[in-house]
């Protein structure tokens, strides 16, 4: 079970923004025992900004229930080649590196993977309410 971040936005919140995507970027991050809310904080101050301004949009934030050691962090890209520009630079970009090392102070690991929305799901780019 995961329970959201305060910064966490709701499914009617990525409808209302227009949120879409053709990649999601999965975010597993193992932290210290007791620091999931210090991690979650950080990527809410710090991570965020320089995420969105790389064109990443949050669509999930939210801690492991009844754990405190993990985090799960959901970011939709618009194109896979925004996606690949993305992970590209990443270890070259200051901003990027920057935030993986200050990382470093809560995660003892952490994994990415790639998921493509369904055309059900709110943030692929075909979806569309249903008529009432």
């Amino acid at each position: 079970m995961l329970e959201p971040a305060l910064f966490c936005p709701t499914r009617q919140e990525l409808i209302d923004r227009n949120v879409r995507g053709r990649a999601c970027l999965q975010e597993i991050a193992t932290v210290r025992p007791g620091a999931v809310e210090e991690y979650l904080a950080a990527v809410a101050a710090r991570w965020l900004p320089v995420a969105e301004r790389r064109g990443l949009s949050l669509i999930g934030a939210y801690r492991t229930a009844m754990r405190d050691t993990e985090a799960v962090i959901l970011w939709s890209l618009p194109t896979f080649d925004a996606l690949t520009r993305h992970l590209g630079d990443f270890w070259s970009a200051p901003e990027t590196r920057d935030w993986a090392e200050a990382a470093r102070a809560w995660r003892t690991d952490y994994r990415e993977t790639l998921l493509v929305p369904s055309r059900w799901c709110v943030v692929h780019p075909g979806w569309r309410p249903r008529a009432r």
